[in-house]
């Protein structure tokens, strides 16, 4: 399983660059292919989303779709392995 590389850490907004403990920053995808990952304030992650070029948006909308459409596949699977387990050990 593939890990997130986080790009700064979760004390600082890597848009505005400030760190306020009261402030709970939310995790914002830069790229999915491959998976890098920022912590941001809220009001942040929508100046990001609102802003056409943006820096810290480096992938295409089908990037998105592929990626949270793979997330998806993984834990239908991861399911369905976890239901066959639990049969296998009640035979």
């Amino acid at each position: 399983m593939k890990m997130s590389k986080f790009i700064n850490r979760k004390n600082m907004c890597l848009m505005c660059l400030a760190s306020k403990a009261k402030e709970v920053l939310i995790k914002h995808h830069v790229s999915y292919f491959p998976e890098r990952v920022a912590y941001v304030h809220y009001e942040c992650h929508k100046i990001i989303h609102s802003t056409d070029n943006h820096f810290l948006i480096q992938y295409s909308p089908e990037d998105s779709k592929r990626f949270y459409s793979l997330s998806q596949n993984k834990n239908d699977s991861s399911r369905t392995l976890s239901i066959g387990q639990r049969i296998k050990e009640k035979l």
